[in-house]
């Protein structure tokens, strides 16, 4: 999703140049055509206004984290799932605990980021689930 944003980003930002730029071309074009002019100088203008309150590379920086966080977790509960003979109950109660802890801390993290991978997330789950032979 990380990458999804970089490039919307990139497109609004050639957007407003493309945008800025054809309102200055369009200068003289005023007498002739002025709602061209007008038009473009509101595209702009709401563009560079949304832009911050999108706040895209904060949104990226905060994906980009949290999937290196979420892919240590899944190895980490790979490891734990394959020594689950090797370990006592207590020690692997434990090490799952943490495990959850974590998911917890990471899960606080992105709360507020867009997901509207809710169909893929499911799949993922079903997958894993049935790979692990437990019932979904």
């Amino acid at each position: 999703m990380g990458l999804r944003y970089t490039r919307r980003e990139g497109y609004a930002k050639i957007f407003l140049a493309a945008t800025a730029s054809a309102t200055v071309a369009s200068w003289s074009l005023w007498a002739e055509v002025k709602p061209l002019w007008q038009t473009l100088s509101v595209i702009a203008a709401l563009v560079s206004v949304t832009m911050p309150i999108i706040d895209a590379p904060r949104k990226v920086e905060t994906m980009t984290e949290a999937q290196a966080s979420w892919l240590q977790l899944m190895h980490d509960y790979e490891d734990l799932w394959r020594s689950r003979g090797s370990l006592s109950e207590k020690a692997f109660v434990s090490k799952l605990t943490s495990l959850k802890e974590r998911e917890v801390e990471v899960s606080k993290k992105t709360a507020r980021l867009p997901s509207d991978d809710r169909a893929l997330a499911d799949r993922c789950y079903s997958e894993v689930s049935a790979s692990r032979g437990l019932s979904v």
